[in-house]
């Protein structure tokens, strides 16, 4: 897939959505609040990718997510609290980004 960037409204009609692989695709840019109308979603694939930033409140409104994969992106740092709103989250995947510092503060 080509998808290089996800708008803040891209998912707006989807709100029952459970389930979004996105994984493969060229993404290098994630709107601030782009998953904001996905309060049912359970499972995100954003692995291999290509974006190097999350906004601190990126998954904020993903009160049901069980499984996150942000494996295989650019991502060299995590702001503070970033998936403190997850508390469902079972599964979280960083595996082959460039982390050098994750802000615990």
């Amino acid at each position: 897939n080509l998808i290089r960037k996800i708008q803040f409204d891209f998912f707006k009609n989807y709100v029952n959505l459970e389930y979004l692989n996105l994984n493969k695709n060229m993404i290098n840019e994630l709107e601030e609040g782009c998953f904001n109308y996905l309060n049912s979603l359970i499972y995100l694939n954003l692995s291999h990718n290509q974006f190097d930033y999350l906004h601190f409140n990126i998954f904020s409104n993903l009160k049901n997510l069980v499984i996150l994969d942000l494996g295989f992106n650019n991502l060299s740092e995590l702001k503070h609290n970033i998936f403190e709103s997850l508390k469902t989250l079972e599964f979280l995947s960083l595996r082959f980004n460039k982390l050098n510092f994750i802000n615990m503060h």
